[in-house]
């Protein structure tokens, strides 16, 4: 971590979409915080609707609390389905839904747009 510190300051790019814990889990929320706040870096956090305040993940406050600490909070989707497997009208759900659920939620939301699929 120092030499990162070293060659790009205090905010090298930090990005968790979930690949084995989406990022509302709980854990990552914990990874954060060791890691993240420990070195001063930023992150940007995906947020998966429908786990939101399940177990083991992380609830609107924590989420919340991450945007008030200058981590950017986007929209992943409403259940953290594979993308490219989907039909436009379950991609539309996913995608379109879980969008004005953070806008809702949150004072401002990161906003990147998908330019292609591709199957992994």
């Amino acid at each position: 971590m120092q030499s990162l510190v070293r060659k790009y300051g205090k905010h090298p790019v930090s990005t968790y979409s979930g690949t084995w814990y989406p990022s509302t889990s709980l854990q990552i929320f914990e990874i954060k915080t060791l890691i993240l706040d420990k070195y001063g870096f930023k992150g940007t956090f995906f947020t998966v609707c429908n786990f939101i305040g399940t177990d083991g993940h992380m609830n609107w406050t924590q989420i919340n609390a991450l945007q008030k600490e200058s981590h950017d909070i986007g929209s992943h989707s409403m259940n953290h389905k594979h993308l490219s497997k989907l039909s436009d009208v379950k991609l539309q759900y996913e995608i379109g839904q879980s969008i004005p659920i953070n806008k809702r939620s949150l004072t401002t939301m990161a906003i990147f747009q998908i330019k292609k699929l591709t199957k992994c």
